[in-house]
């Protein structure tokens, strides 16, 4: 579960919105 909040961290650096971080690593990639 680790990488799930990793991940999270990155796209709020970003500066991509709160929900866009919720979503799936996934759906991001694609």
């Amino acid at each position: 579960m680790s990488d799930s909040t990793t991940f999270i961290v990155k796209y709020d650096i970003s500066g991509n919105l709160s929900v866009d971080s919720y979503l799936p690593h996934n759906m991001r990639q694609l």
